[in-house]
């Protein structure tokens, strides 16, 4: 087995001890002597030697290869570092119906002055949508709408339909809590649930951007504004990013995600559409941490697959049609891994229901600030790598995990714990995955 030399001096007593085997009557440690100076040289020659053929291992094996070594393992495999990619996603533009907003359209971001583009033309209209739940507290209505609202901070709303009636008309939205969520203020006049046939018309038009230059930068979260580049007389000047967010934007790839990707793909041989192939494909996404693939889901002939972000966070609606534009058609139509005999309406790409599990401890041993913080991280691990949709959450599995927590600050092992929650296993239906949510502690 090849073990180099830990540093020179190792190979300088090796030498020493050869050439006083061999003449005996020498002397190699004289200073200034020409055995003493040769020896020198070769220990020199020799650590080179041993350090360049280190090296040469190490680029031989994906784990430890570097640089363009690296760079060149992955193009044998395939595999690219990925670019820089812009964002995209989608905006609420009001105004007055029948106003066009051509493509092309230039808008740009008041947070990161980054440019951003139309990529079709769409019309305002007159935009209906349900209303199927109205609840109302302390002055704040909170709705549920039938389908994704897209709506955003501070739009003008008008709702009809509603009892008591206090809860009509030209409203502003003051907060957003979900894709279908929104809030309203209004009249104070107790709590309660309205009743009736309830609807909310706004006149705007969702339009898709993409941000012209690449980048993690070009991203944009819920209700940040961006600015008509120049103006359109009939609509609003200033705009603001929906629920779903303009995302997607990423830096060049790093050579470590790279490497992760080559080994995955190595150590899982890829055929035409396996779960292999998806898995890696989907992951040349930046946003996309974790992919399950289902066949024969929901129906024969049909795949479902799940993908998550980093720490099990969400994919948005743009995100996740994202992902399927990339199933289709990959980076080019050359790269689609669509089988020709598959229709992209029966792969369904999904983001997993969370269904959060809270621990309780009433004890632990020992029981420590430092154990504590230890065991949260070992949930937070175990629940961004072991969890799967659809998949129950035996007691088995999440007591190993704790039990295998040891101190990081004083390398302390936990000796004994008791839960209080959950107890027994963790049902989890087809659509849901375990998420970890709070950690408490008696």
């Amino acid at each position: 087995m090849y073990r180099p030399p830990a540093n020179r001096k190792q190979i300088y007593d090796k030498l020493l001890a050869d050439v006083k085997t061999n003449l005996p009557t020498s002397n190699p440690q004289k200073k200034q002597s020409w055995i003493r100076a040769l020896l020198s040289g070769f220990t020199e020659a020799f650590w080179d030697m041993y350090f360049q053929l280190t090296a040469s291992i190490d680029t031989y094996f994906s784990d430890t290869t570097y640089g363009i070594y690296l760079i060149r393992k992955m193009a044998n495999n395939g595999i690219f570092l990925l670019p820089a990619r812009p964002a995209k996603g989608e905006l609420s533009l009001n105004g007055t119906v029948g106003i066009a907003v051509p493509a092309g359209t230039l808008l740009t971001g008041n947070t990161n002055s980054i440019q951003y583009s139309t990529l079709t033309e769409k019309t305002i209209i007159e935009d209906n949508l349900s209303i199927t739940s109205l609840a109302y507290a302390s002055g704040i209505a909170t709705a549920i709408t039938t389908a994704n609202h897209d709506l955003v901070l501070d739009d003008a709303i008008v709702v009809a339909g509603a009892t008591p009636s206090e809860l009509n008309g030209s409203k502003n939205i003051t907060a957003i809590i979900d894709a279908q969520t929104f809030q309203y203020s209004t009249e104070t006049i107790g709590s309660g649930t309205a009743t009736g046939t309830i609807e909310l018309t706004i006149n705007r038009a969702i339009v898709t951007i993409e941000s012209d230059v690449a980048g993690a930068e070009t991203n944009l979260s819920l209700n940040e504004e961006l600015t008509l580049l120049s103006p359109i007389i009939g609509i609003n000047n200033i705009t603001k990013v929906t629920y779903d967010e303009v995302s997607g934007g990423s830096d060049v790839e790093d050579e470590e995600s790279g490497r992760e990707r080559l080994i995955e793909k190595q150590q899982n041989p890829v055929t035409l559409f396996n779960p292999v192939q998806i898995s890696v494909t989907l992951k040349e996404l930046a946003f996309v941490e974790r992919v399950f693939v289902y066949r024969i889901t929901p129906d024969v002939g049909q795949v479902t697959i799940y993908i998550l972000k980093e720490n099990n966070v969400l994919p948005t609606g743009s995100e996740l049609q994202q992902a399927k534009d990339y199933i289709q058609y990959g980076s080019s139509e050359e790269k689609s891994i669509l089988p020709a005999n598959t229709s992209i309406d029966d792969v369904f790409i999904l983001a997993p229901t969370p269904l959060i599990v809270d621990f309780a401890f009433s004890s632990i041993t020992p029981n420590t600030a430092t154990m504590k913080t230890s065991i949260q991280n070992k949930l937070i691990e175990f629940f961004n790598s072991r969890t799967m949709p659809g998949f129950d959450i035996s007691e088995k599995q999440y007591e190993c995990a704790i039990l295998s927590t040891i101190d990081t600050a004083t390398g302390d092992i936990l000796d004994d714990f008791t839960l209080t929650t959950p107890t027994g296993d963790i049902i989890v239906a087809s659509n849901e995955i375990g998420v970890l949510g709070n950690v408490t502690f008696a």
